[in-house]
């Protein structure tokens, strides 16, 4: 595969992801209007094994040359550390903001929809990348593209942290941090495919993973008591 094309595979990649979950997002909403909150779960079963099939038919991979793999698995797992930590938390933190909301009120929070906005903005992220790499690639090349991304993470959940009373700060932030994540997804694939030797991709991803998970479980764990103390908040995470 030539190596020029890295970047705008997976920038492509990240866009039709973006696109794709968008859908999923106004989907996963009317199968809950139709039949109930296990709905989207069942539905999910049919686009879980047409990506199997595709998959196991058409799976391949990229070779690459052996450089600094430890600053990519540290900023692997800072970045995806908190994302997954914000997938997590981003619903409850939004409730929170609101002042009179009701958890059994179904209308106040169209979940589904908001969900697709945030996928739209991951989707002008791999956009911006693409952009990026293809016009100015001389001043943006795909490590400045992640340190930039990063930057603007830590802005974001700076904002959430702020102004952590404000529905509107907090989407706005939601909706930048998820810009991120649509910068990130391509950058750090590229980076990976030029870095890690094919031979032993699959193992170093499969140990990068480690203490992302680590720190992921670790800080869900005590998350009740971290957020009550730093925010405030009044829940529990089940």
């Amino acid at each position: 595969f030539p190596a020029t094309l890295l970047s705008i595979t997976f920038s492509t990649a990240v866009f039709f992801n973006g696109l794709v979950a968008i859908f999923s997002g106004i989907i996963a909403n009317k199968a809950v209007e139709l039949g109930g909150y296990k709905a989207p779960f069942v539905t999910s079963i049919g686009f879980l094994a047409l990506a199997a099939g595709v998959m196991s038919s058409a799976w391949s991979e990229n070779y690459g040359d052996d450089t600094n793999i430890l600053a990519l698995g540290t900023a692997q797992t800072l970045f995806e550390s908190s994302m997954y930590v914000f997938v997590l938390l981003y619903t409850p933190a939004l409730e929170n903001s609101l002042p009179e909301f009701d958890e059994d009120d179904e209308s106040t929070i169209s979940l589904g929809y908001l969900f697709s906005t945030l996928m739209l903005a991951v989707m002008l992220g791999s956009a911006s990348f693409r952009f990026l790499v293809e016009t100015v690639r001389r001043k943006w090349k795909e490590d400045k593209i992640l340190v930039t991304a990063l930057g603007i993470a830590g802005v974001a959940f700076w904002g959430v942290a702020l102004k952590k009373n404000s529905t509107r700060a907090l989407l706005i932030c939601y909706h930048l941090f998820e810009f991120t994540t649509g910068l990130y997804f391509p950058s750090i694939a590229s980076l990976r495919a030029e870095a890690i030797p094919e031979a032993s991709r699959a193992a170093v991803m499969a140990l990068l993973r480690v203490p992302m998970n680590v720190v992921v479980c670790a800080i869900l764990w005590q998350a009740s008591l971290l957020l009550e103390y730093v925010h405030g908040y009044n829940f529990r995470i089940l």
